[in-house]
């Protein structure tokens, strides 16, 4: 399978990559890009099926978060990017950073886990993403959109920030059916991350909406207090998607975090 280097980078100095969620593209990134750039070299990286690194008709039934893992990795070494970084990872984006501790550990010096999670799911959870999977092929972009949006963002986004919602679902209609049926089976079979998060000790930022119905601010309260050297911003106003339903604290927790390293 080809692992095409679909990366871009803005400014100089250490790296900060930032790796999407699901079912998106780096575009979702376009709000944080400004503010990073002052603090380093962010590079975008779109992931294997999504953006510009859509696979078309040679995306494979299953896109796994080591597959993921390891196209990050080319986009680095496409970049010649030889340092250590900071890696920001939200929601799927996150399963992939653990995949990318556990393969290319030496490349990380800091992590920023944002609206992720460290467990496996459930089987009940991963039994919907393999149903979700095998229904989507045959659907199109708005039975994707009905199911996910919901689950996405606050109450109140949903009911009175139309404009939120509009550009989140822009992004999930870009996303090719095929990948997102192969990245939902990736995820299914995901290992449990707790254990190695416990083991980094490594500086790491976890950020979760006030209102996330998927990461869930408990889970995280739990896993980084037993993380050495890990905070956690809760996000006022926003569900999952805090980069944005709440642009400003979303990017100030970022910020904060990633300027005290530099």
């Amino acid at each position: 399978m080809p692992k095409a280097p679909a990366c871009v980078a803005y400014g100089v100095g250490r790296p900060i990559v930032l790796v999407h969620g699901f079912p998106f593209h780096s575009g979702m990134w376009s709000g944080q890009i400004a503010p990073l750039r002052a603090l380093g070299k962010v590079i975008l990286v779109d992931l294997l099926g999504f953006g510009a690194n859509a696979l078309g008709g040679a995306t494979p039934m299953k896109l796994t978060m080591d597959e993921q893992a390891d196209a990050v990795a080319a986009a680095l070494d496409h970049l010649k990017v030889r340092e250590p970084a900071t890696f920001v990872g939200f929601s799927m984006g996150g399963y992939v950073g653990w995949s990318f501790l556990r393969r290319h550990r030496q490349r990380v010096d800091s992590l920023v886990m944002c609206n992720t999670r460290a467990l496996a799911d459930t089987p009940e959870a991963a039994r919907a993403r393999l149903d979700m999977a095998d229904i989507v092929e045959g659907r199109s972009h708005a039975f994707v959109i009905d199911t996910l949006l919901p689950k996405l963002v606050a109450p109140r986004t949903l009911d009175s920030r139309p404009d939120v919602c509009a550009q989140i679902t822009d992004l999930i209609e870009e996303a090719p059916l095929a990948a997102i049926a192969a990245a939902q089976r990736g995820m299914a079979e995901r290992p449990d991350s707790t254990q190695l998060a416990g083991e980094l000790g490594m500086p790491t930022l976890a950020i979760v909406g006030e209102h996330d119905v998927i990461s869930k601010r408990d889970e995280l309260e739990a896993l980084t207090a037993r993380m050495r050297d890990a905070t956690l911003a809760v996000i006022p106003d926003a569900g999952h998607m805090t980069v944005f339903e709440n642009v400003e604290a979303t990017n100030r927790a970022l910020c904060d975090f990633i300027g005290e390293l530099r």
